[in-house]
């Protein structure tokens, strides 16, 4: 996965600015000091300044939130990175992205830290599957012994996509499926 990083241009110019700032362990006093010394080396007095691009956080709608959200939700991602890994961690954007949405994230996430965003990403957290079937078969599998017979005969797919459809939630990825409990 790409790290997560935000251009930073000027409103007159979003191709002007400071460029490129990688958010690994970067808060956000850190962006605003990087861009402060860019406006001190380069003799500029604007005041504001603008995320014109982004990488790494797919398949968040970056575009829609502001710098301040961005690096909270880079130092989430990178948290439970840290602690679950790059799946999980993948899972995390998936979750702010495809489960909470990106409009809704952007008024719930006022006030709260990237250990919130991260507690509440665990809470719903149940995992990575590599299809709905998949996701079918082991949670199935998690209430009965799987027999060949049952094997043969049910549909795993259909029951996943029905669990999916009740007290689960998911969020498709190139990589298979991401599952949340509804909370």
């Amino acid at each position: 996965m790409t790290e997560p990083r935000i251009y930073i241009g000027t409103p007159l110019d979003g191709a002007y600015g400071p460029g490129w700032i990688n958010l690994d362990g970067k808060d956000y006093e850190d962006v605003w000091n990087i861009i402060n010394r860019w406006r001190d080396e380069n003799d500029i007095h604007l005041e504001e300044f603008l995320v014109t691009d982004h990488e790494g956080f797919e398949p968040v709608s970056a575009s829609r939130l502001g710098m301040e959200a961005l690096v909270k939700i880079a130092n989430a991602r990178e948290e439970v990175e840290d602690d679950r890994g790059e799946t999980a961690a993948d899972g995390f954007l998936h979750y702010i992205g495809g489960v909470l949405g990106t409009t809704y994230f952007g008024e719930y996430m006022n006030g709260d830290d990237a250990h919130d965003l991260v507690r509440k990403f665990e809470e719903a957290w149940y995992g990575h599957y590599e299809s709905v079937e998949e996701f079918g078969y082991q949670h199935f599998e998690s209430f009965n012994e799987v027999s060949q017979t049952i094997n043969n005969y049910f549909d795993f797919k259909a029951y996943g996509q029905g669990t999916l459809d009740g007290s689960y939630c998911s969020s498709e990825g190139d990589d298979g499926v991401y599952v949340y409990y509804i909370v």
